[in-house]
């Protein structure tokens, strides 16, 4: 067994869950139960990457797909005799089955894959962290390694204001957010719209530059770009990037509106209200205000503003009348990525310290329901928190955090109840391999029982899918 729907298969075909729901398979696989796996399947579970190479240029890591399907030797990865040799050993290069290759993010919350990667390679993009700024063009171009707050200080360093942002405060690179457990957001536009070019190393190798202003001398796939963009998780691994960039402006702040009674919901409506022209609009609760601004910080929306200093003028001038009156609702504080480097990353540690399984995508207009219902799925009496960020056409990107350790029980037991809060009030959830699965499905096995029937009619000689691959179950 090689592939994810190998292992998948082979366990709805054992009889301990041959009458199972999807989601009972589901569960089984992601806790390694095993009371209802058969031992091959759960060997398979325990598998994950064999090697990790450190990549220092772009094309070290297209030079790695290539490897991985046979269109270039390993000899092509310029590695010691020693390391080469470990290499084609441990990652079974003579096999006719391509190698997978994966990206080491560079934050790891608890979104765990139900069936991990089994073998192969794991690249660590870690040295691939350059940001050049494109005055003429103005563009940042951000390498595939370089962190989310490195690549927004460089922007702001030099003047120019990036509309996008981590949905969470924690120190995502650029592909963590791109094609990781990251998300970028932005009150603006879609991040898609932000993206001028992509290099993109498709699956086989070959590298793609996606675009939809410039006309590169390396291949170009317009129409692929917007694709790309959405599901690159599931295309390619994102080398390079390439950000649209607003104008020039020294006109920047952010602004904190505290949340009357602790309402945050209807604080952040408030504020939508107002219809001011932010660039970042974020809300937390109380637990979550303590591990970002302090123990003594309230639940509040913060809007930070950017652009002509006329413009922001006014807007804080709107903000002013409408909250600051009581005196006291209203007050300026540094941006959340706006801070320091070093205060940052403190921040993003406390943050990791508590579990995050994923977001969920909600209308601002039901964030309020959407907590009530999470807070009647959790386990009564866990300390839980939430951050808030405002993305286009208002939806909200909701992160819950749990004080709760970080095993895969607990893992599955908060991810159902992300999943059951956004199933309640029509809402999807984001950044998280185990939810897609989770919904209820009592027909799944029936299903593939029937496919199953119909592929052998359909191949009697077994040659386009030998029976060996699921043999023994």
């Amino acid at each position: 067994m090689r592939s994810a729907a190998e292992i998948a298969a082979a366990a709805m075909e054992h009889p301990a869950l041959a009458e199972a729901t999807r989601e009972e398979v589901v569960q089984a696989l992601f806790l390694r139960d095993r009371e209802r796996l058969p031992d091959p399947v759960l060997a398979a579970l325990q598998r994950g990457p064999q090697v990790v190479l450190q990549a220092e240029k772009l094309l070290e890591v297209a030079k790695v797909l290539k490897v991985a399907n046979r269109a270039e030797s390993t000899t092509s990865l310029g590695l010691p005799v020693g390391e080469y040799h470990a290499l084609r050993t441990a990652v079974d290069v003579d096999q006719d089955m391509r190698v997978p290759v994966s990206v080491r993010p560079r934050v790891d919350i608890g979104t765990e894959a139900v069936i991990p990667q089994q073998g192969g390679i794991q690249v660590d993009v870690t040295a691939l962290d350059k940001v050049r700024i494109n005055p003429r063009e103005r563009t940042v171009t951000a390498y595939c390694g370089a962190s989310c707050k490195t690549l927004l200080d460089g922007v702001r360093k030099a003047g120019y204001v990036l509309p996008l942002f981590p949905s969470i405060p924690l120190d995502f690179s650029v592909h963590d957010v791109l094609a990781g457990p990251g998300t970028l957001r932005s009150p603006r536009l879609s991040p898609a719209d932000a993206i001028r070019t992509m290099d993109v190393a498709l699956p086989t190798g070959d590298r793609v530059d996606t675009g939809r202003k410039r006309v590169s001398p390396v291949p170009v796939g317009y129409a692929f770009h917007g694709f790309l963009a959405a599901a690159g998780r599931n295309t390619g691994i994102p080398l390079a990037v390439d950000f649209d960039l607003l104008p020039k402006t020294k006109a920047y702040g952010t602004f904190r509106v505290w949340a009357e009674d602790g309402d945050v919901g209807a604080t952040l409506q408030a504020v939508l209200d107002t219809d001011v022209p932010a660039l970042r609009v974020d809300a937390y609760d109380g637990r979550t205000a303590s591990v970002l601004r302090g123990p003594e910080a309230p639940p509040a929306v913060e809007v930070t503003l950017a652009g002509s200093p006329a413009v922001v003028k006014a807007s804080k001038e709107i903000l002013v009348e409408r909250f600051q009156k009581p005196p006291g609702k209203m007050d300026t504080v540094a941006g959340l990525f706006e801070v320091r480097r070093e205060h940052f990353l403190k921040t993003a540690d406390r943050l990791l310290r508590n579990l995050i399984v994923g977001q969920a995508a909600v209308p601002a207009a039901d964030l309020k329901a959407y907590l009530d219902t999470l807070g009647e799925r959790t386990r009564p009496g866990l300390p839980w928190g939430y951050f808030a960020a405002l993305a286009a056409n208002g939806t909200v990107l909701v992160a819950p955090h749990f004080e709760e350790s970080r095993d895969r029980n607990r893992i599955l037991t908060m991810t159902q109840a992300l999943v059951g809060a956004a199933e309640d009030v029509g809402a999807s959830v984001l950044g998280s391999q185990l939810a897609p699965l989770l919904a209820a499905d009592k027909r799944a096995g029936a299903r593939h029982r029937f496919l199953a029937r119909v592929r052998s009619s359909l191949d009697l000689a077994g040659v386009l899918e030998p029976d060996d691959v699921v043999k023994g179950f």
